[in-house]
């Protein structure tokens, strides 16, 4: 197939596969419509422009002061619909100030710039408020932050919770307006705790108005039930040209990126690590052709400059990770490259609806598939069934648990703090666990721990001993555990000297008291664990050991929550686990130096004491997951290695159908009785839900996808390395993976596979 360029030179690439999307269009409003009287939009962004009637009917509801929720595909103006509604706002009346919220900090560091250039002909003020501001930066901020804060939930949580500047306070929670992007990548956790903190500030201030956009959203109506006042939904479909969708191999890649090189418009290739990036753009030698990178290793003031510059097609192109995949409105962009298949069709989506907006344009996406990936290689045989699951792909709904104990309890705790302090007020701001008789449960849950105190029906915060939890339970909102900070103890003078950091999953097996912490070629001898502030204290030592323990992980079912049984006979439960891990054996082996380097001998002394393990620092949380279980029937004579390589696979192919991400879900397999676990690592609500409702889909695409592996008993692109993880640190096993087995325990489990 021969693929020509404008300038008249021909490249011959012969595709897989080439299909398209067909434009689609959204209708056109009138600009009569318009009801904004301080705003010109013709003037804003430019004369041509001409809105969709979403964006009128936005900016009508914005005006009359609803609460506005717009769900609208790639391409559809979301941004503007909301923004052009803030600005007409702010212009009427300037006491008013908005919050901006994104999901992720490096997408509120790329749209500041955006905002900031927009908003700069009304001399409104734009900043951004997080993590990664400069302490100096973010002081001057809560002294003058302007009409529009860019800033995280947690962020906001924390501000609201710990900051003593009641100037500061005052402002966050008195906004008048608060606008939410890409609402549905605030699933789990982060998602119903943001729920909870719309209906408190909307407690505290009822002319509060919640704008938000989301482009894919399976269950919004579902959604909005838990907001503070009931908002209008607005939906809308997508905006984009004619996009020719081409299916060929990674070994073609350097004849795709010379043709969009040769071609008029602008790209983007998409690659999964920034690695791959730095390696393309040297050995390419890409800077001299108008080339850049984007990653989130770069510095914000250098991605920002990219970005500018690329928008003013100064440059041609640009090399990215998904940090590009959300937000990013560049029209000049006609061509889409994906170096292997994306880790979801979620991620797909979004990074193909990075190019060929317009609607009476067209453009190409070039889907490069690698043979020695396993999915990869699945659609490399299966290409019409590539073709129908892109074809039918459906957005994943947003996963919210107002019910949830500790997030009850967290937030209730906030809602004191912030002065709702009445029995009445807290009934009506969790009126779902008013109604299940939980509200009650975790208020005495709280009196007893000593967080909040109760006179007649009003309550206090306890700030002495409340403060500590508040925050553990903010800095715990998104996926992962919280950092200990390793503290040097120098005896002579008393001074306390910053190590590093240590994650807390990594303590029981790393890190307990009697063991060693090494940095810089020194090692330190760790002598108590600070758990409420958060600090290892060390001393330092003269020999060198590197500290390996033996840990017990217990998982108990606390609730289950649903039940069933699929295909034969497999049983498969979504519960509430209590996850325990703890050291069994704290080992200690002195490093050697020997002439083909450092090597490990037996543990340098016996184990420690029972009685001193005890005290040791154990990993204690709940959590919700699935457990599956399998009848012995179907895993008798199976080598132990056959549930931990079903385990990977299985949640290779759930971030494939249900973008899941690996690194929100752990698994724990127990081999004696036959089960598999996979838990959140987010928290108690996450992505466990959607594993559960999709398992029997899950299963059989696994058998699909590994069956499709040409390799007769295994191979390096089906076989998973055996490495453990912080809930079996020290997983080993002799046995051998036999891919034979896994597909006779799949067959097993599964009706109508031959």
């Amino acid at each position: 197939m021969r693929d020509r360029e404008s300038n008249g030179l021909t490249l011959q690439i012969q595709w897989l596969d080439r299909f398209h999307l067909a434009a689609e269009q959204l209708a056109r409003g009138d600009l009569r419509e318009v009801p904004f009287r301080q705003l010109n939009v013709q003037k804003v962004l430019g004369r041509d422009f001409i809105p969709y009637k979403t964006q009128v009917h936005a900016w009508q509801e914005i005006l009359n002061e609803n609460t506005v929720f717009v769900v609208s595909g790639t391409g559809s103006g979301k941004t503007y619909a909301i923004l052009l509604g803030i600005l007409e706002k702010l212009l009427k009346n300037s006491s008013e100030h908005c919050l901006v919220m994104f999901p992720m900090k490096a997408l509120a560091q790329d749209q500041e710039v955006q905002l900031r250039n927009l908003c700069a002909q009304f001399n409104f003020t734009v900043q951004r408020y997080d993590s990664s501001v400069d302490p100096e930066v973010k002081a001057k901020i809560r002294e003058t932050p302007g009409e529009l804060l860019i800033i995280t939930p947690d962020t906001l949580l924390g501000s609201l919770s710990g900051s003593k500047n009641e100037k500061w306070r005052k402002y966050l929670a008195s906004s008048s307006m608060i606008w939410i992007d890409e609402f549905h990548a605030m699933s789990g956790t982060l998602g119903t705790a943001l729920c909870y903190l719309l209906r408190i500030l909307h407690e505290l201030q009822p002319t509060l108005r919640i704008y938000c956009t989301s482009a894919t959203l399976a269950n919004v109506y579902e959604i909005v039930r838990q907001f503070p006042s009931p908002p209008t939904i607005i939906e809308g479909g997508s905006q984009h040209g004619d996009i020719r969708i081409h299916v060929g191999t990674v070994y073609q890649f350097p004849k795709v990126l010379e043709l969009v090189l040769r071609d008029t418009g602008q790209f983007l290739l998409f690659l999964e690590h920034k690695r791959k990036i730095e390696e393309i753009m040297a050995e390419l030698s890409l800077f001299s052709r108008h080339v850049e990178r984007y990653h989130a290793d770069l510095p914000d003031g250098e991605r920002h400059l990219i970005l500018e510059k690329f928008r003013k097609k100064e440059l041609k192109g640009l090399l990215c990770t998904s940090a590009l995949g959300l937000g990013i409105n560049i029209p000049s962009v006609r061509n889409i490259i994906l170096y292997r298949f994306p880790r979801s069709f979620s991620l797909l989506f979004q990074e193909m609806g990075r190019g060929t907006r317009e609607y009476n344009t067209s453009g190409n996406l070039y889907l490069l598939l690698d043979d020695t990936r396993l999915i990869d290689t699945y659609y490399l045989h299966h290409l019409p069934e590539l073709k129908a699951d892109i074809f039918s792909y459906q957005s994943e709904p947003v996963i919210l648990d107002l019910l949830n104990t500790r997030i009850l309890r967290g937030m209730i705790l906030f809602a004191v703090k912030m002065g709702l302090t009445t029995l009445t007020t807290l009934r009506r701001v969790f009126k779902e666990a008013q109604d299940k008789g939980h509200l009650e449960r975790s208020l005495t849950w709280l009196l007893t721990r000593g967080y909040i105190s109760k006179k007649q029906e009003e309550y206090s915060f306890l700030p002495t001993s409340a403060t500590p939890f508040l925050f553990d339970f903010i800095l715990n909102l998104r996926p992962g555990f919280p950092k200990f900070k390793i503290v040097q103890l120098v005896p002579q003078t008393g001074e306390k000297l910053e190590l590093g950091y240590i994650t807390a999953e990594e303590i029981p097996y790393r890190a307990c008291r009697g063991n060693y912490f090494s940095k810089a070629r020194c090692c330190y001898a760790i002598q108590a664990i600070d758990i409420h502030r958060r600090e290892i204290h060390v001393v330092e030592n003269e020999e060198h050991y590197v500290s390996k323990n033996q840990v017990l992980t217990t998982l108990t079912l606390v609730t289950e929550i649903k039940f069933k049984t699929i295909e034969r006979g497999v049983q498969v439960q979504l519960a509430e686990f209590r996850v325990q891990i703890r050291p069994q054996d704290i080992r200690n082996f002195r490093v050697l130096q020997t002439k083909l380097g450092e090597s490990y001998p037996e543990p340098s002394f016996a184990p420690k004491p029972t009685n001193r393990i005890g005290r040791s620092f154990e990993l204690n949380f709940t959590t919700k997951g699935v457990l599956l279980e399998f009848s012995l029937s179907q895993t008798k004579e199976m080598s132990e290695s056959v549930l931990y390589q079903l385990a990977k696979l299985m949640l290779k192919v759930a971030v494939l159908l249900v973008n899941v991400s690996e690194n929100e879900v752990d698994c724990f397999q127990d081999f004696c009785s036959h089960r598999l676990y996979f838990l959140d690592r987010s928290g108690p609500t996450g992505v466990s839900q959607q594993l559960y409702t999709h398992m029997e889909a899950i299963l059989r695409k696994t058998y699909q996808i590994l069956v499709t592996c040409p390799c007769e008993n295994g191979c390096e692109k089906c076989a998973i390395p055996l490495q453990g993880n912080y809930l079996m640190p020290n997983f080993q096993s002799n046995d051998p993976y036999r891919k034979k087995e896994l597909l006779t325990l799949l067959r097993e489990v599964l009706l109508d596979c031959e």
